[in-house]
């Protein structure tokens, strides 16, 4: 057995510094095939595999065999296990990492065990339930004792479709700070089974959270469909609670011409009053450039927030408004969440149409976001999340079709060489090939 080798393949099992859940098995596997025999002789090399019979065989012949082990990042058996790739990424080991968990929380591991990275402290249940979105192992922690007082466990457990860890955490105690932040976060995502599943857990659909906003108001934010209010409104969420700026949901709504939603608040009882300025957005937002120009002279000048309205009026597919708002003024560069234009928002979101109208406002197709990506490259990357929904690593992204926005970006000059290429995807390279690619 190869000292040096276990070592690699410790190594090659600990999660990527910048983010937990990138990376492959790639190494840690072809070193398990060159040397099959690591697990047998090696305690914590059986313990971040998941080979449960390797493990107990060699603690049961030798008892020492954990306090001797030496892991690369100093980590104790039992951090090793939960940010194990293999924990994340090979589901048929499961029921085997489960069983070394058992064993090692019954021999007094610390269920709260943890390491710093920069500000963030990373525990083994933000490990098992926020990486792995393993909820038998976060089960497991959270009745050893694990602590719900956990920011990343309640904020990254909700990014995955699957749910039992996010409320596995409601259930064990999470602090309705802590579900605020959870129920906010999962309106990232364009997951409405996930959200009704975690909203029905949380005590209070109110919650503000860590942004100083509901539930309510984070779902016009991010363009979510109606059906999210809809769900919200029926298990108590409050039509009219204003946000921290005195704006409700309804001036919300019909700053970015959100008539959908509008209909909702109003049937379910909201208050219908907007100030003399909101009145001249929402004007542009409806598109009704006659009460635009007569509401504009009551109006402030315009400000960092009204400008963002653009961005969310494009990431609905609200065309007509878009159109209006521009020729009044607002900004068609200006950064919302992310660092992304309207350009980006509706590129991420699916709206083609928006796309092409922008790009004949004359948006900028290559401006970067905070990711580094331009419109085309998130598009790009929101298609391939799509098409592998069923991968452990993949994240919810928008259920639209990406598709023909990027062929809309591509038409309309966007640079087929600033997304990864070949993207493996046949379609979208035959597509960056025909733009000039490659």
């Amino acid at each position: 057995m190869s000292v040096e080798a276990a070592g690699r393949l410790l190594l090659a099992a600990m999660p990527s510094p910048a983010a937990h859940r990138q990376g492959t098995l790639d190494d840690a596997l072809a070193l398990l095939s060159d040397h099959p025999d690591l697990a047998r002789h090696d305690a914590l090399v059986a313990i971040v595999t998941g080979d449960a019979d390797a493990f107990e065989a060699r603690v049961d012949a030798d008892p020492d065999a954990l306090a001797s082990a030496a892991h690369p990042a100093g980590w104790s058996p039992l951090l090793a296990m939960c940010f194990s790739r293999f924990l994340r990424l090979d589901r048929a080991r499961r029921p085997g990492f489960h069983r070394i968990a058992r064993r090692l929380l019954a021999a007094g591991a610390d269920p709260n065990d943890r390491f710093i990275a920069g500000d963030e402290v990373e525990t083994v249940l933000y490990g098992a339930s926020g990486v792995a979105n393993d909820h038998v192992l976060t089960r497991l922690l959270l009745e050893a004792g694990a602590s719900t007082d956990d920011d990343e466990a309640a904020y990254h457990s909700v990014e995955f479709d699957d749910m039992r860890c996010a409320r596995l955490l409601i259930e064990f105690g999470l602090t309705l700070h802590h579900q605020a932040t959870s129920l906010l976060h999962k309106l990232d995502f364009d997951d409405l089974d996930g959200f009704i599943a975690l909203l029905d857990v949380v005590a209070d659909p109110n919650g503000q959270g860590r942004w100083g906003k509901t539930a309510l108001h984070m779902a016009l934010d991010r363009a979510r469909d109606v059906r999210f209010v809809d769900a919200l409104i029926t298990r108590g969420a409050a039509v009219d609670l204003p946000r921290t700026d005195g704006r409700t949901p309804y001036a919300l709504a019909a700053r970015i011409g959100r008539r959908d939603v509008m209909t909702r608040l109003v049937d379910a009882g909201a208050a219908v009053s907007l100030s003399a300025h909101d009145a001249f957005v929402a004007a542009c937002a409806a598109g009704d450039r006659a009460a635009a120009a007569r509401l504009r002279s009551e109006a402030n000048a315009l400000g960092a927030e009204d400008h963002l309205m653009l961005v969310r009026a494009a990431a609905c597919g609200n065309d007509v408004g878009v159109a209006t708002m521009l020729d009044f003024g607002f900004g068609l560069e200006t950064r919302a969440e992310w660092g992304g234009t309207a350009l980006h928002h509706a590129a991420w979101h699916g709206r083609a149409s928006t796309v092409c109208l922008l790009l004949s406002r004359g948006a900028d197709a290559e401006v970067l976001n905070s990711y580094g990506d331009t419109a085309l490259g998130a598009a790009v990357w929101a298609l391939s999340q799509q098409r592998r929904r069923d991968d452990p690593e993949s994240m919810p992204v928008p259920r639209v079709d990406v598709l023909p926005v990027i062929e809309a970006l591509l038409a309309g000059g966007a640079n087929p060489s600033a997304t990864r290429f070949p993207s493996g995807m046949a379609d979208v390279d035959a597509l960056l090939v025909r733009h000039g690619a490659g």
